[in-house]
């Protein structure tokens, strides 16, 4: 039974709670605590989402107030990585953590998987320390600090620091608590001195509320699911439900910044079709980060509360319930359609509702929630119904009214009541061929009307856009009205003739390129990149042509003319690499990166770390195991 047992604070991490622990116990050996704690000495000292906490709590004094959900909600980051995981996943995370065997929580939870960095040490707010050590005596970690990406406090809205604690140490089992010695800073870095900053603390304020608000995030599912009728609403998806992945991208790029996107780890790659933006929105065949959730939620609602409190549903003809335009009704224009089914015009791409009333008679019209005067607008009648057809039975048998009233009286076109009276084999009292000529000559008339309105109005947008641009040629001017100028070359073509700009096309000028010079300077800033290459210390990344021409901002030149080019074409050849050469510099670096942080070499470290796939490790295992022979060499000639 465990003994002087800290108070865990609050957002207080249980990693930092049993550091505490052991500072209180006194132990000189790591593996004394764990046993005391776990009855293990082989559980790690895991920061984010340990294992054994059924164990802890059987071990806590009797009548403690301690739970295992309790403390995996309160004081890991469970609810921070589970948020948005389906619930088999977030149960089967959970199950891990409360027993003894938690070697696949970070992979049950997409951490491993995840393109996102974790932090190489553990963090701290200088201001939360001054706070925590006036109100308790002593500094703690705080999981909120922990949270990958985040750059500042949520409290204080500063900036976090790093401490002097690795997160992967060279003793995996041992706890070490906050302190004034590991927690210390020769320099504080003003926040105006922070790009992006109101992102930044948006961001941290979003995650916050994630860990306040756990119980009401995981009542949702099938996130993708809820994205898109706030597509849809903003313009940015089509009424069948397909993201217009380009517009959804730009925009979601111009909201944010490219800088930002950058410093959170969740820029876009320049395929707006295959990056995790447009995957995010798409069925889910994969996990992805909490952060980018969080992006994607802020940037449609711009407020988490909003997102989870309230159901979203895409209603392009407002709120139920709609009105029955069934003329022949007794309840003609009362509210009595509760449901409406959506649709997309091929045309217009706008969408289409239709509502089915009760008494049969079926409508459907285009349009929009923002066009509040179409609610009584029939666009097209489906079916009309056995009370419309008995309706017009009776005011062409019986009451012997005369086409125009019985239509009047309907609610349609006379043609439309015509029709269907002749469909109905109905005995008509009017005379049908003469009202024939007459709808038809009407009809005919209205036609030509509505023609030569039309064609007016395009003539007259055809010479505005002439005089407002004189200097430009008929072809540049049709580039700023395609749909105008197709409109007038189908239904007007020898007016458009006629009314073409006076100014030819200008064609393109002779200015011929000095290309040896080009070639000259584009290959010297392609040797700066090369140099900024081989002299970071990251993780290597695959040079290409692409990759290359994105750095200079001279992409569409690389792709197209690098054939003239021949000092740069030589220069980008030779660096160039394939997939299998970029993993194995990534293996080299990775392998000199764990030597660098003290940890052990472990094959499974080195292909994690390099990112290189468990499809590929038999490609690489020769290479590994060289380098793990050469160390091991080493270790021995030291000794």
């Amino acid at each position: 039974m465990l003994k002087g047992f800290p108070t865990p604070y609050p957002d207080e991490l249980l990693y930092s709670v049993l550091a505490r622990y052991h500072i209180r116990r006194g132990n000189t050996s790591p593996k004394a605590t764990l046993f005391e704690l776990f009855n293990s000495k082989t559980i790690s000292a895991v920061i984010d989402m340990p294992c054994g906490i059924d164990a802890l709590i059987s071990n806590m004094p009797l009548g403690s107030e301690y739970t295992s959900e309790y403390i995996i909600k309160n004081h890991t980051m469970y609810p921070y990585y589970t948020a948005f995981l389906p619930r088999d996943r977030r149960s089967l995370v959970y199950s891990s953590m409360k027993s003894n065997f938690g070697g696949d929580i970070h992979n049950r939870s997409g951490i491993m998987a995840s393109s996102i960095e974790t932090h190489r040490y553990l963090r701290y707010c200088s201001k939360c320390n001054e706070e925590d050590l006036s109100k308790y005596g002593e500094y703690y970690w705080h999981r909120m600090h922990q949270v990958p990406c985040l750059l500042v406090c949520s409290e204080h809205n500063c900036l976090l620091q790093d401490s002097t604690v690795l997160i992967s140490k060279i003793n995996k089992h041992e706890f070490v608590a906050a302190s004034n010695q590991n927690c210390f800073s020769l320099l504080e870095i003003p926040t105006s001195h922070i790009p992006n900053l109101e992102n930044h603390i948006k961001l941290a304020s979003d995650t916050l509320w994630i860990f306040h608000n756990y119980e009401t995030i995981v009542n949702k599912e099938n996130f993708y699911k809820e994205y898109l009728p706030i597509l849809q609403s903003k313009g940015l998806a089509s009424a069948n439900g397909r993201v217009y992945q380009k517009d959804f991208t730009d925009t979601f790029i111009r909201y944010y910044g490219k800088d930002f996107l950058l410093g959170v780890q969740s820029d876009l790659e320049y395929d707006f079709k295959n990056n995790w933006l447009s995957s995010i929105v798409r069925k889910h065949r994969k996990s992805f980060h909490p952060i980018r959730h969080l992006l994607v939620i802020r940037y449609l609602l711009d407020s988490l509360e909003i997102f989870f409190e309230k159901q979203h549903d895409y209603i392009p003809f407002g709120e139920g319930p709609w009105p029955c335009l069934n003329a022949a009704a007794n309840h003609y224009l009362e509210m009595e359609i509760k449901t409406v089914s959506i649709s997309q015009c091929i045309d217009t791409k706008l969408p289409v509702g239709t509502f089915n009333c009760s008494c049969g008679f079926i409508y459907s019209r285009r349009g929009h929630k923002d066009y509040p005067n179409d609610l009584y607008k029939i666009g097209r009648i489906k079916n009309f119904g056995s009370i419309w057809e008995n309706k017009l039975k009776e005011l062409v048998e019986i009451k012997k009214l005369g086409l125009r009233e019985s239509a009047r009286q309907l609610n349609v076109d006379p043609n439309t009541a015509k029709r269907h009276a002749k469909i109905l084999g109905l005995k008509a009292s009017w005379n049908t061929e003469e009202c024939t000529n007459v709808e038809e000559s009407n009809e005919e008339n209205v036609a030509k009307e509505h023609y030569w309105k039309i064609r007016s109005n395009k003539r007259d947008q055809w010479n505005n856009l002439i005089r407002e641009n004189p200097d430009l040629s008929t072809n540049q001017i049709r580039k700023k009205a395609l749909g105008l100028h197709s409109w007038l070359y189908k239904n007007d073509n020898e007016w458009l003739k006629e009314n073409q700009s006076n100014i030819k096309q200008k064609k393109n000028s002779n200015n011929r390129v000095d290309w040896q010079k080009r070639d000259e300077e584009i290959l010297e800033k392609i040797k700066s990149i090369m140099k900024q290459v081989h002299e970071s210390n990251l993780k290597p990344e695959r040079v290409t042509r692409g990759m290359l021409g994105r750095e200079i901002g001279s992409l569409t030149l690389l792709e197209r003319h690098l054939d003239k080019m021949p000092l740069t074409q030589g220069y980008i050849n030779s660096f160039c690499e394939s997939k299998s050469e970029l993993q194995e510099k990534r293996i080299i670096w990775a392998a000199n990166q764990l030597k660098i942080e003290g940890e052990e070499l472990k094959k499974w470290k080195i292909f994690r770390l390099a990112s290189i796939k468990p499809n590929d490790h038999e490609e690489f295992n020769m290479l590994v195991e060289s380098i793990l022979g050469k160390e091991f060499e080493t270790s021995n000639n030291r000794m």
